[in-house]
């Protein structure tokens, strides 16, 4: 009985171990399958070919996953009751290094099953962002388009207006009344043609609207087609990187909190007033005098 209640806890933590294997390689198909959406619909034309997968490689990618949960299951159980055999001590020692090592593996899938979740959310958000913003585009393309069928009508109008207004004998006796009365025969005849190309050209002003809102309705699109599973080393300038990285991130948010903590000392500090704050002052000025130097 002894014996057996100091396996229970090794026991119950190398399954949740191979539990928490399992539950990482079903959040990473789950995450994949989140950020994959739209990446065909909304590719461009280069890169299509690389969301496409023909049907040998579906089933080929399909057998590897399930290959895949065996082996992920296998080495979760395998590590802890191996390296404690070779543990020296008795047994209750042993089964101690046991779930410690379980217990290890089971923080270590949490780690990564949230870098993979992190990841998740971020591409859900930024598609939905895109969509939004893409949306939105639309929307206001729809508006400067609904004034267009308007215009068009305003132009017929005058075409009809001016073939109606020749017609008029009224008219064409103000051409026997002298300079003054062709003058008058021409400013009839010419305000409703003038009145048709000022509607073309704010039918042309709302063309235009319509086009710039459809390029940014298209490149707001084209986000939603983001490769996101592209290495960071590849992106060229990782300040306009849209994908977030969780370890970056971190790593940044560190950063910030110890610059802000290192401001906080500076400033509320005597120590750091009187000695450090002149120090930082002076190696500034010299390393402006070095580059001034150098340019020189």
């Amino acid at each position: 009985m002894g014996t057996g209640l100091y396996f229970l806890c090794p026991l119950v933590s190398i399954l949740a171990a191979a539990v928490s294997s399992l539950a990482l390689l079903e959040l990473k198909g789950q995450t994949a399958r989140a950020i994959s959406v739209g990446n065909r619909r909304f590719a461009k034309a280069g890169s299509v070919g690389r969301t496409w997968l023909s049907t040998y490689e579906q089933v080929e990618q399909n057998s590897k996953n399930e290959t895949s949960k065996w082996r992920s299951f296998a080495f979760s159980i395998i590590p802890g009751p191996i390296l404690g055999c070779f543990i020296p001590g008795n047994i209750a020692t042993r089964t101690i290094f046991v779930a410690a090592v379980a217990a290890c593996q089971s923080a270590y899938y949490l780690a990564m099953a949230e870098n993979t979740l992190a990841r998740g959310q971020d591409a859900v958000a930024l598609k939905a962002r895109s969509a939004a913003v893409c949306d939105s585009y639309a929307n206001q393309g729809a508006r400067s388009s609904a004034i267009l069928p308007f215009t068009s009508a305003l132009s017929s109008l005058c075409a009809a207006a001016t073939a109606a207004v020749v017609e008029i004998p009224f008219v064409e006796s103000l051409s026997h009344a002298g300079a003054s009365g062709i003058f008058a025969q021409a400013g009839i005849l010419v305000i409703f043609p003038t009145l048709g190309s000022l509607f073309a050209a704010a039918a042309s002003v709302s063309k235009a609207r319509c086009e710039v809102d459809a390029e940014a309705a298209t490149q707001a699109a084209s986000t939603l087609a983001l490769e996101y599973e592209m290495d960071a080393s590849v992106v060229a300038d990782k300040q306009s990187d849209p994908v977030i990285r969780p370890m970056r991130g971190v790593v940044e948010l560190i950063r910030c909190t110890a610059k802000s903590s290192v401001r906080n000392v500076m400033k509320n500090t005597k120590i750091a007033k009187m000695i450090l704050k002149p120090l930082i002052i002076r190696l500034r000025k010299m390393r402006a005098r070095l580059m001034l130097r150098r340019n020189q």
